[in-house]
């Protein structure tokens, strides 16, 4: 799982688009705030697959927790402000303290306990520039399945196995990534 880990840095830090995203993300200074799913999920299967370049974005996610703000519109202005750092990234910033409420779930305690309960395990991951640390993986728990190219329905995530086989053909991944497989 180290080297997992390590090799994930690298290969983040390796990248200058998803640098400035996390730097982006950083001087927003939210509480919890991190880059999570595809921006580093894709990532991991680009390279597991030898792709040449990075596989372009849909969008880039950003978690982050504050009970006290569920507000949507608090959201939608914190992607108009990274949309003026990073002009072109289609953000999708959500303050997990509300999102159970879309998925019919428990409430999420944190934007750590929300990834962590994703529909697919390869999609547990997030990162974030850490002032004192660097760039760390806040979220690792999917970092096996993603270079295993495993997709798997996330037991924790509170969904009916059908939810993440949706999503993973209604985006295409198997198309993308031909060597990804179900595990049952």
């Amino acid at each position: 799982m180290a080297n997992l880990y390590r090799s994930t840095i690298y290969h983040l830090k390796a990248d200058p688009f998803r640098m400035d995203c996390l730097a982006a993300v950083a001087d927003l200074a939210l509480p919890s705030a991190m880059i999570c799913a595809g921006l580093i999920r894709n990532l991991i299967w680009d390279v597991a697959h030898n792709y040449p370049k990075p596989t372009p974005l849909a969008d880039v996610d950003v978690v982050w927790f504050d009970a006290g703000n569920t507000d949507r519109m608090i959201d939608e202005e914190l992607e108009n402000q990274l949309q003026k750092k990073l002009n072109g990234v289609h953000w999708q910033v959500r303050n997990q303290a509300r999102m159970h409420l879309k998925y019919g779930v428990p409430a999420y305690s944190s934007s750590i306990d929300a990834v962590l309960r994703f529909p697919e395990t390869a999609t547990c991951l997030a990162a974030q520039q850490h002032p004192q640390h660097g760039l760390i993986l806040s979220v690792d728990a999917g970092l096996i399945d993603a270079w295993s190219l495993c997709l798997a329905h996330n037991r924790r995530s509170g969904l009916p196995p059908n939810v993440a086989q949706d999503r993973a053909h209604l985006k295409r991944w198997q198309q993308q990534w031909p060597n990804l497989y179900w595990r049952t």
